[in-house]
């Protein structure tokens, strides 16, 4: 199945254009050190906000993507089983995780998935329902199948892995 995700970090890409906001673009109405930051419309149409930091620009880019998406992802993905996989990168982490939202014994919620001799096991997550499917709505968590799980345990050394 194939899978895009919306990225909205330099790494990624941006569907809007964030820039420096020019002087035509800033307002009387709210300090200057508020508006350093400008979000645009992909066609650099549209003003759709002034921010003090670019970080503040690229998190309403994030919401406007959740927004437009919001539809798009089944709010029912506990009621059938279904892979998902998070690969997470930061200061001291470089790991893929994969969820499941039912466990082998049709069980529903979030399950962190692992594949230890030669099965599936399936850990029950504290995350909420809620905050897992905006994380899916979000294309943070994107869909798996339950055989990408085993291919991708059975190329690792999983006990180096997660030390």
């Amino acid at each position: 199945m194939e899978h895009s995700k919306i990225f909205v970090n330099s790494e990624k890409i941006i569907k809007s254009i964030i820039k420096r906001c020019p002087k035509k673009d800033l307002t009387d109405d709210r300090p200057k050190d508020e508006q350093q930051w400008c979000l645009y419309t992909k066609d650099k149409d549209r003003l759709l906000g002034r921010h003090p930091t670019k970080d503040d620009a690229v998190k309403q880019e994030q919401l406007i993507q959740i927004r437009k998406h919001k539809g798009s992802v089944d709010e029912n993905i506990f009621n059938k089983q279904n892979f998902y996989r998070y690969d997470h990168y930061g200061p001291e982490q470089d790991k893929t995780v994969f969820y499941a939202t039912q466990n082998d014994d049709h069980e529903s919620g979030v399950f962190l998935v692992h594949f230890i001799d030669n099965e599936l096991k399936f850990m029950r997550c504290r995350t909420p329902s809620r905050f897992f499917i905006n994380h899916v709505k979000n294309n943070e968590y994107y869909p798996v199948t339950r055989q990408d799980v085993i291919d991708w345990h059975s190329k690792i050394n999983i006990q180096e892995y997660y030390k």
